[in-house]
Parts: structure tokens; sequence; C-alpha cells
């Protein structure tokens, strides 16, 4: 647990690189949300308490730490594990990668947090994404039925929103950051070439 601890204070102070001796002017208390059902991550809020006078520093933010479940990890043998936590690494590059080239409120009719610090997977208790906390207006669900028509109409201005930027973009050199195998060890696993064969 002490392991986790650290690893979230980190995440915490390095989303706020202009506030020297962060702990010293801001605590922090974490809280789990355990209704997050994700096989994938973790999922926390951090409540910020200024201490001193402190600009930019919001009241939360949201962490997800890219974490295979225990629930998983019991089911799995040993080499279906690497295998599931080589698919974790991979994913969570791609978000962070995502967050790098795309700034916030950039893309139009296509919403997602400001996010500010993300960490890639390295080992044992890094990786994770600090961002503005939305978990008062979403929640999860068991089932999703499908989508209504006006949801429908949302998701296809959003993908527009999204394609006429990157159509607009002049800089084009993020591309290669998608690639796979662009960064090492994140490749694309054997399960997931399987399904692109197919």
């Amino acid at each position: 647990m002490e392991e986790k601890q650290k690893q979230l204070r980190r995440l915490v102070e390095n989303s706020f690189p202009n506030v020297a001796n962060f702990h010293e002017k801001i605590s922090v208390e974490f809280e789990k949300l355990e209704n997050a059902k994700s096989f994938w991550s973790e999922i926390y809020v951090a409540r910020l308490k200024v201490k001193e006078r402190v600009e930019g520093v919001p009241e939360d933010v949201f962490i997800k730490v890219p974490r295979i479940s225990e629930n998983v990890l019991r089911c799995e043998d040993e080499e279906a594990v690497d295998e599931l936590q080589n698919v974790l690494v991979y994913y969570s590059k791609k978000e962070n990668l995502f967050y790098k080239h795309f700034a916030y409120g950039t893309i139009p009719n296509f919403p997602f947090p400001k996010v500010y610090f993300t960490e890639d997977v390295a080992g044992e208790a890094t990786g994770g994404i600090v961002a503005e906390n939305l978990s008062e207006k979403v929640f999860a669900v068991e089932h999703i039925p499908g989508l209504n028509h006006e949801q429908i109409l949302r998701l296809m201005e959003a993908l527009a929103g999204f394609h006429s930027h990157l159509m607009k973009r002049e800089d084009k050199s993020y591309v290669e950051s998608f690639e796979e195998g662009a960064h090492g060890r994140e490749t694309y696993a054997p399960g997931m070439q399987n399904m692109m064969v197919r």
C-alpha cells in the first residue's frame, strides 16, 4: 500500500510543476472510487487542500492508474498475465500520447477532460493520468443496451470534429508516435495481432 501512496503523491505533485515544495503547501487526501468498474485501472480522486496561497490548483483531480485488477490476476496463468501486462502498457502509452499530442479544448465537438500530467508505465508503481475531476458527472453502468438517436448524433459530431482537426493540422509528426513498435516494449501482443489478421 505504501508504494501506491508514493505513486499517487508523485503523480499529483508532477501535475503542478510550478508549485515548489508541493506537499508543504498542499495537503492531499486520496479516495479510491470503488464504483469505477475497470479491469485495466484503479481510479482515485485526490482532494487538494491549499495551506498557502497557490494559484492554479483545483480542489480535486481525477487519477487513473493502469493496473490489472486482482480478479483478473487470480484467474490467469503467468503467461497470460504477462501478455495482459504488455497490452496494458501498450494502451496506456497510446492514451498518454493522445493527451500529449492533442491539447485540451483544441478539437471541435470532441470533449475530453483537461489533463494535468501523464506518466508511462515503466515498472511497478509507475504510470498514470491526472486529469480534471469529472467523476460527479459520469458513472459506470453494468450493461449498455445501445445508443439512442441523440447519442449517435453526438458521437458522429465528435468523430467529425476529430477528423476535421486531423485533416487541417499541418504538423503530422504525431502520426509516428502511434505506429506499432514506436516505443520499444509497447507493441501489439500476439493475441492482438491474431485479431487483426482475421
